[in-house]
């Protein structure tokens, strides 16, 4: 998350706070899955998550790559 703003990780823990919210109200199971489901479109189509994704992948990856390199 170097890469991240100040700004992109606030953006990311609002829209997380924005579901807790939702099971607070007293509405039915079809519309909290719903407004849920918005939420999780709205943060996941973020770019600061998608930075996020890029950088566990990419540093997954080096681990893998650096675990198969055996020295002879």
């Amino acid at each position: 998350m170097d890469n991240l703003t100040d700004i992109e990780v606030e953006h990311l823990v609002q829209e997380f706070d924005k579901n807790q919210q939702v099971y607070q109200k007293p509405i039915s199971y079809d519309q909290t899955m719903r407004e849920m489901q918005e939420n999780f479109k709205k943060i996941f189509a973020n770019q600061a998550f998608a930075a996020i994704i890029a950088k566990e992948i990419g540093d997954a990856m080096t681990d893998l790559i650096n675990k198969m390199i055996i020295v002879i």
